[in-house]
Parts: structure tokens; C-alpha cells; sequence
């Protein structure tokens, strides 16, 4: 930790920091990736050539492992609009999970943010399909999982776009020519 390659992570609202709700994770992004894939094929590196290594190896996975990462931009990007032109500003953020031990399911709400103007929830899609009603419909389904306060905004990060339904009825929509310009 001391040498920022390992941070611990704390559920949202865990004011305690009581670690009893927290995951320890890889925070450098080039070490987390030669963990995800180097180092975990060895074997298949020097066996492979580079172009058969990728096609099979990192290729297959890469998206999945993209939206893992594209999850911290969109909290990165929170922050920076957050400096400048968003009438209700954050005052916190971060990343909100349930385990639920009656049901036995997991929920996962990739970004909460406390605002000056209630609690927003937003879900981070990096996929090829548009950002549609049925994941902003889930959301709002796990919105109502959450204990110790109410959500009042919804919101949604998509790497290709929202359908024209979402872009009626939600505005805090952000596409990647947004986060980049």
C-alpha cells in the first residue's frame, strides 16, 4: 500500500472504515495487467508468438478487463466535473455492494455519489451494445437494496451510447466523447 500499488476499498457510507466491508485491490494499472495476463500465461508467452499471444490470450478477455478500469475512470471523470459545472456538487463518492445472506446474491452499484442535493447512482457499461432501459430499470431495482439512505438521482456511463428512451427520461448520461473532450 505504501507503495501505491494496492489500495483497500471500503463499501460506500462505511463512515467506520471498519474494514468489515472492504476489498483489497490492484491500483496500478500496468501491474494489475501483467497479473490479469502475463504473468498468469507464462507458459502460453513462451510458446506463442506476440500476435498469437494477444489473439488468444489477452484479446478474448480484454473487454472484460477494460470495464473493470473503465468503472475508476467514471468516478475519475465525477471528480473532475465536480471542480467545475455540475450545479449539485459531490461531496462524496465512491463504489456501493450488498451481500445479501438470506437470498445469497450479490449487489453491486459501481458508482454512489453523496450530492449537496441527495444520493445519485450511476452504472458503468463498457460494451458494444447501447446503454438501454433494462439496465437503468436493474439499477434502479438495486437502488432499493440500499439501507441508510435514498436514492434520488439515477445516471449511466456508456462506452456506446444510450437508446433514445434512456436519453428521454434520464440526463446524467455520459458517453466516452464526453469523458474525453
Amino acid at each position: 500500500m505504501e507503495m501505491e500499488l494496492v489500495e483497500k476499498e471500503n463499501f460506500f457510507n462505511d463512515d467506520k472504515k471498519s474494514g468489515q466491508k472492504s476489498i483489497y485491490k490492484i491500483k496500478n494499472n500496468l501491474v494489475n495487467f501483467i497479473f490479469s495476463f502475463i504473468e498468469e500465461n507464462r507458459s502460453a508467452r513462451e510458446l506463442l508468438s506476440p500476435q498469437d499471444f494477444y489473439s488468444l490470450i489477452i484479446e478474448p478477455r480484454i473487454d472484460e478487463y477494460v470495464s473493470l478500469i473503465f468503472e475508476d475512470v467514471c468516478r475519475q471523470f465525477l471528480s473532475r466535473l465536480n471542480k467545475t459545472e455540475i450545479p449539485e456538487k459531490i461531496l462524496k463518492i465512491g463504489r456501493y455492494w450488498i451481500n445479501d445472506r438470506i437470498t445469497k446474491t450479490q449487489t453491486e452499484i459501481d458508482i454512489c455519489a453523496k450530492t449537496t442535493g441527495g444520493y445519485n447512482v450511476y452504472d458503468c457499461k463498457w460494451q458494444k451494445a447501447r446503454f438501454d432501459m433494462s439496465i437503468m430499470n436493474d439499477l434502479e431495482e438495486k437502488a432499493k437494496k440500499i439501507s441508510g439512505f435514498k436514492v434520488t438521482g439515477f445516471g449511466g456511463f456508456s462506452r456506446s451510447g444510450f437508446t433514445a428512451e434512456v436519453q428521454r427520461k434520464y440526463s446524467r448520461l455520459y458517453t466516452l466523447i464526453d469523458m474525453f473532450k
